[in-house]
């Protein structure tokens, strides 16, 4: 009996998994084993062809028993030492904002040096980026930056967090980028000539769950 469950519900799986974009969490940590594919990601959304990734960070869960841990998507650290956190949130609930909030507050805690010679420039600058099928704030554009302004002046005050948004509902004039949201919104679409990493890995997870 246990046997006849256990394949009806890979079955239904399977069929869900089938008919999965890369905005499918699953889909997504697959793609994220690969540091390459990510570094092409990433050098289209940041606008930044000189960006490195040096390593994907494998983890299952962030944070501790003191507070509410996190399971992210993605996790990676550039030839800078910065860390990044790729999310991808297809519905829009529970506060998106706040979310990026939160994940940035848990990767601060948990990559800052835990000695009692700690100081505060040693926390570590981090990028959060958050892929979402939604416009989150409704003016059409496809990335959304945020930035910290001291209040009637021109004045950044920056804390070290680069916090970006990805508007996948935008029409972009940008070749490469209109690329990158069709790969992460269509089941089988691919681009080998500007996205030969990310599009092979796509190849390869869809071979897992397409027949």
């Amino acid at each position: 009996m246990k046997d006849k469950i256990d394949e009806k519900l890979k079955s239904k799986y399977l069929k869900v998994f089938k008919k999965a974009t890369l905005m499918d969490d699953h889909k997504f940590r697959k793609v994220c084993e690969s540091k390459d594919a990510i570094e092409e990601i990433l050098k289209t959304i940041l606008k930044d062809n000189k960006l490195k990734v040096v390593e994907v960070i494998k983890q299952s869960s962030e944070g501790s028993p003191v507070f509410h841990g996190v399971i992210l998507d993605c996790k990676c650290r550039l030839k800078t030492k910065e860390i990044v956190n790729i999310e991808v949130q297809v519905a829009l609930d529970d506060n998106p904002v706040y979310r990026m909030r939160y994940n940035g507050s848990v990767l601060t805690v948990e990559n800052s040096p835990k000695s009692k010679q700690f100081k505060y420039k040693q926390i570590p600058k981090l990028i959060l980026i958050m892929f979402c099928e939604f416009d989150l704030f409704k003016k059409g554009q496809p990335i959304y930056e945020i930035v910290r302004y001291v209040k009637n002046t021109k004045v950044v005050s920056d804390n070290g967090i680069r916090e970006v948004y990805v508007n996948l509902k935008a029409k972009s004039n940008d070749k490469k980028i209109k690329s990158l949201f069709k790969i992460m919104t269509t089941v089988v679409d691919v681009d080998e000539e500007t996205f030969p990493v990310l599009s092979k890995k796509k190849e390869e997870i869809n071979d897992l769950y397409i027949d």
